[in-house]
């Protein structure tokens, strides 16, 4: 009995030192998780400023920027569903081509509409060990502010976004609703997602 109150006892300063290990460590990736995205949005404000580079060039630097942060790899998986697996290698890839130039041509288009608007990082919270949220808000020069939470994930030794959540609403589920939907009144094929963003972005 003596014995098991020693350790009952030891357990309590050993786990104090452990936290003393382990909360560093979160903070600072916390403090990277939320440096990430200001730092996204520091880089896209910066382009949209700028009045030295002309419209295209704007827009290839922003394209750019979204490639770089977004994991379009597990995004595009997400939307597909269990339907993925049913795209042959080839429909894969050229889904993946194209599901990437959609994303890009969405958020370029929401960024053309910037007019002064400050974007504002409140704080990052990690959902696990590999997943973190990070709160944000665009202060509107006018009207109610907005809020964005975007899900990053460190993976290969780099943070990436694999969800946007605008007021609550989830780019990747809403995504996955439109998929899904498409399929279902084209008769079943999930094929035909690929023949939508062909045209969705022009590419064929």
């Amino acid at each position: 009995m003596r014995l098991q109150n020693i350790v009952r006892n030891a357990a309590i300063p050993v786990f104090l030192v452990f936290a003393l290990f382990i909360a560093p460590a979160n903070a600072a990736d916390n403090a990277q998780a939320k440096a990430f995205i200001q730092n996204m949005g520091d880089e896209v404000i910066g382009y949209l400023v700028d009045d030295n580079i002309g419209q295209a060039d704007r827009k290839d630097k922003l394209a750019t920027v979204l490639k770089a942060h977004f994991d379009t790899k597990t995004i595009s998986r997400f939307a597909m569903g269990q339907n993925w697996k049913t795209l042959s290698a080839e429909q894969q890839d050229e889904y993946r081509t194209l599901f990437e130039k959609m994303i890009v041509a969405i958020y370029s288009e929401k960024f053309a509409a910037y007019d002064g608007q400050q974007f504002e990082v409140d704080q990052a919270k990690a959902v696990n060990d590999k997943d973190y949220i990070v709160q944000s808000r665009i202060l509107q020069n006018k009207g109610k502010d907005v809020t964005v939470s975007w899900q990053i994930r460190f993976k290969d030794d780099e943070f990436r976004i694999i969800d946007v959540k605008v007021e609550g609403v989830s780019m990747v589920l809403t995504q996955k609703s439109e998929f899904s939907s498409i399929i279902q009144r084209k008769g079943g094929n999930p094929a035909i997602i690929i023949d939508y963003l062909r045209q969705k972005t022009k590419a064929g």
